[in-house]
């Protein structure tokens, strides 16, 4: 059975959710963009596994590291 969820939220709530979600690391959600409006992320389960696809629409532009 397929589920699907449709997350509705600003970009730090996301960062927040794919790190708790995935587990990722702190550093990960330090240099992750806040996505842009509108954008759009695709997360997947593939024989019980989540798979993160990034964005499909809207990429965040990169950061600026100085």
């Amino acid at each position: 059975m397929e589920s699907i969820l449709c997350l509705v939220t600003h970009g730090t709530v996301m960062r927040c959710f794919l790190l708790d979600y995935f587990h990722y690391s702190p550093e990960w959600f330090n240099s992750e963009s806040n996505m842009n409006n509108c954008s759009v992320r695709y997360i997947s389960e593939v024989n019980g596994e989540n798979i993160d696809n990034g964005y499909i629409y809207g990429e965040p532009k990169k950061k600026l590291v100085i």
